[in-house]
């Protein structure tokens, strides 16, 4: 049999493990760089200073995404803008906390010899780190935002049958064939908001959905996609069609394309029909070993 292959053109990493990378990357550019703010410092201590100035903000820009992302008042913003928002307040949280480095790295006088008052110094350190951070954070989430992942690259035959053969590399399968849908099935008929965010060869059979960190990862038929949306809202959006289950605080799966449950060593996993494997909850396993059929 002939397929028609598409190939998503997307980073194989997770959010979490590609800001980790980008974080590390940072590090070292910097620390090799040695702006003339660290040019007072040895190496080994240029580089903890800047994996301090790196990794401190990047973890407070994302806990304030993902309070962002659960404000009601935001939702309606487009992503580029929550992204804006999350790095102006990240930077302003980080300031107090750069002058505090620069002092306890030798690079700024203590709070008793400084000539400017440690709030003016403070205020400064806002105005002159805002630019900079805003800007490293929209272009780490650039890559979502402007939906880069999702560009396509088809290759078809002329004779080509209906079915897809999707190749992502994300996901556990069954020899090396990726996830389809079962013979006859068709696109669900849901017009939810988070699904117009996605590209429309991906479908809008849903698979699965899962949360990372702020991003949600949408798993279809026809591939998957990472977008910027909250997980919960996702699923609050989905109750009301009766398609499918939450069956951890950060997967939803979808009853068509579940083929069991599974034990082992105690835990519960529910068993896609592409033999991928989603772990299940302990709070929710009597209402997933109910729904579902053992695998």
């Amino acid at each position: 049999m002939q397929f028609r292959h598409i190939r998503l053109q997307q980073a194989a990493m997770s959010w979490p493990w590609f800001l980790a990378v980008s974080g590390a990357g940072l590090t070292m550019l910097f620390t090799f760089l040695n702006p003339e703010s660290s040019r007072m410092l040895e190496p080994v201590a240029r580089f903890f200073y800047w994996m301090a100035h790196v990794g401190l903000p990047l973890a407070l820009l994302q806990l304030v995404q993902l309070g962002v992302s659960r404000l009601r008042l935001t939702h309606r913003l487009a992503p580029w803008k929550q992204i804006a928002l999350a790095g102006g307040v990240g930077a302003a949280l980080f300031a107090p906390m750069a002058v505090g480095l620069d002092w306890a790295f030798g690079l700024e006088d203590s709070p008793g010899e400084m000539r400017q008052s440690l709030n003016a110094l403070v205020i400064d350190e806002v105005f002159a780190l805002a630019p900079p951070i805003m800007l490293v954070w929209l272009g780490l989430n650039a890559a979502r935002t402007l939906r880069l992942p999702q560009l396509l690259q088809v290759e078809q035959d002329p004779a080509a049958a209906q079915d897809l053969e999707v190749s992502t590399g994300s996901e556990p399968s069954r020899g090396e064939g990726s996830e389809r849908a079962p013979h006859g099935a068709a696109d669900t008929d849901m017009d939810l908001p988070f699904l117009a965010q996605l590209a429309p060869a991906l479908g809008r059979d849903l698979v699965m959905l899962s949360a990372e960190l702020h991003y949600l990862r949408v798993k279809t038929t026809r591939g998957e996609a990472l977008i910027l949306y909250s997980f919960g809202q996702a699923v609050a959006e989905l109750a009301a069609s009766d398609k499918g289950l939450q069956v951890h605080r950060s997967h939803w799966v979808a009853s068509a394309h579940v083929a069991g449950v599974r034990r082992q060593e105690g835990r519960m996993f529910c068993v896609l029909l592409s033999g991928a494997t989603v772990p299940v909850a302990r709070s929710r396993q009597a209402e997933v070993a109910a729904k579902f059929p053992k695998a």
